[in-house]
């Protein structure tokens, strides 16, 4: 890991929680007015504890914000906890195809054709959980918690996005798959990451090395991605669950860009990419 990453990347005053150990306990890095501590890995579970409170705490300020309920097509929605992979069935099983880099371009073919029956889409993330939280001065708890998320976004590379589609009756595309995984480059060696949230991964049967060698590029994505019909379109309803981070990291794929300082400006940008969404 490159620990100089956190003085080049974040904005505000952060606390960086990192699975690698300096040399002291902690250390003081100053530039300009901002000032960054570097803590040591004592801190046990709380990145992922911290993800898990920042998205279920900011998902009723999500709803207030877009102006959403709760109310959708029945559903099967999925959480971001997972167990071990003991007796589990394959993804191709399971109805989910999976997408590197080198059929990427195919599948979005399959997936702009998909999107004109099928306009509700599922979505779920993982990335490398929490490693940094804000310091100052906020002015309210949604703030802060926004700043948290923020920070870590920006820090951050998004490591699987899962889109399944459904109709308005709920029923899932015919044929071999309803859900494409897409599975980003990330390196173990160079990219931030919380330690427990990567070993949570593992011990689901991510394969790292894959990621490293064929993951997808981000910016080929969001390309696709941007000219799929499933953004930027009224009819198309996207539903979640929690997912301040997972809107944060697409939102930052589509704009190759840090996510905006105010939360004001983060709800505009969601409200264009994404004009319906039913957040629970």
């Amino acid at each position: 890991m490159k620990l100089l990453h956190v003085c080049d990347v974040s904005i505000v005053p952060v606390i960086v929680e990192t699975p690698t150990k300096p040399d002291n306990n902690h250390c003081e890095v100053n530039k300009g007015k901002e000032k960054f501590v570097l803590l040591d890995k004592s801190s046990g579970d709380r990145g992922r504890s911290l993800a898990r409170a920042t998205n279920v705490n900011w998902a009723t300020h999500l709803l207030e914000k877009l102006g959403c309920g709760s109310a959708m097509p029945t559903a099967t929605g999925s959480s971001s906890s997972h167990s071990g992979h003991t007796n589990i069935p394959s993804n191709e099983e399971c109805g989910i195809r999976d997408v590197w880099g080198h059929n990427l371009e195919e599948e979005f073919r399959t997936i702009r054709q998909v999107v004109q029956k099928y306009h509700y889409v599922a979505m779920d993330t993982e990335f490398p959980g929490v490693v940094a939280r804000p310091i100052g001065e906020f002015r309210s708890t949604a703030d802060y918690q926004y700043q948290l998320l923020r920070c870590n976004v920006d820090l951050l590379r998004i490591i699987q996005l899962g889109l399944t589609f459904l109709d308005e009756n709920g029923k899932t595309p015919g044929g071999s798959y309803t859900t494409w995984q897409f599975n980003f480059k990330f390196n173990l060696s160079e990219d931030m990451y919380a330690q427990d949230s990567i070993d949570l991964l593992q011990n689901s049967g991510i394969q790292f090395k894959k990621h490293e060698e064929e993951g997808i590029d981000p910016l080929d994505f969001a390309e696709l991605l941007m000219t799929s019909g499933i953004v930027l379109m009224d009819n198309i309803k996207w539903l979640s669950f929690h997912s301040g981070y997972d809107f944060g990291y697409l939102l930052k794929l589509l704009t190759d860009q840090n996510l905006p300082q105010e939360e004001s400006d983060f709800f505009e940008l969601l409200r264009i990419y994404f004009p319906t969404v039913y957040d629970v």
